[in-house]
């Protein structure tokens, strides 16, 4: 039998997302045939939740390619609770991880939750499904696809639409637009989140300033806005601007 991982990574990047589903299913219902046991593990268990208050499934053996098909189908057939779908999404490994035409299907919480298959995958596909979800309605699946961006290994395809991100509506997507670019030093985004120094969120004015100082350190130490924050009220704003001034 050809390996599950391997029917279901072929068919996420040949099938739309009807044709992928019925792969999906098509492959459990082998599964559910070969390893009954495995099935009712699935089929029955039930997510606890952690210290961070999140529910999850715990197990190592829900880490093997014939419980990852089943987690998959149990979570394309939309049965469950929210809370018990986004469980099941962030269940998933990274080899297990949904396309973005699956993605897309899902309710905005589970979207979130399956962006996560992407955050330690460096490659053409991640870059590309960060980047259609950087254009989604909801501002939580946009920020999330930023914030996973900073953990790429080149944003440059990505660059346009995290600058774009500096001027959403939603202060977390700013905010995390700032810090990602300054994590991979972007410099042509100087200027564009310098504006930012200006926002009303003191929150997203923090991540300007470690921005900065990551971007091009000399620069944002000549910065008489910079200079200011270090005797300003602001305790965050503060020790950011004081990090610039003394690295």
């Amino acid at each position: 039998m050809m390996s599950l991982t391997a029917i279901i990574m072929a068919a996420s990047t040949l099938s739309m997302a009807s044709e992928l589903a019925n792969d999906i299913d098509r492959v459990a219902d082998q599964v559910r045939a070969d390893h009954p046991e495995v099935a009712v593990r699935v089929d029955e268990m039930l997510p606890l939740k952690n210290r961070a208050d999140q529910w999850f499934f715990p197990g190592r053996d829900l880490t093997t390619p014939e419980a990852q098909i089943l987690i998959q189908d149990r979570l394309l057939d939309g049965k469950d609770t929210p809370d018990v779908r986004v469980a099941l999404a962030y269940a998933l490994d990274e080899e297990h991880r949904f396309p973005w035409t699956i993605i897309a299907e899902q309710t905005a919480v589970v979207r979130v939750a399956l962006l996560h298959g992407y955050k330690r995958v460096k490659d053409a596909d991640s870059v590309a499904v960060l980047g259609r979800a950087m254009q989604d309605d909801v501002a939580e699946v946009r920020a999330e696809a930023v914030r996973l961006a900073g953990y790429q290994a080149d944003i440059g395809a990505l660059t346009p639409r995290l600058v774009d991100g500096l001027q959403d509506a939603d202060l977390n997507v700013r905010m995390l637009s700032a810090r990602t670019l300054g994590w991979h030093a972007v410099q042509e985004a100087f200027t564009p989140v310098s504006v930012l120094l200006a926002d009303p969120s003191a929150d997203v004015r923090v991540a300007v300033v470690r921005a900065l100082g990551k971007i091009d350190p000399e620069r944002a130490k000549s910065m008489v806005e910079i200079q200011r924050l270090t005797e300003g009220d602001h305790p965050g704003l503060q020790r950011a601007a004081k990090r610039v001034m003394n690295p």
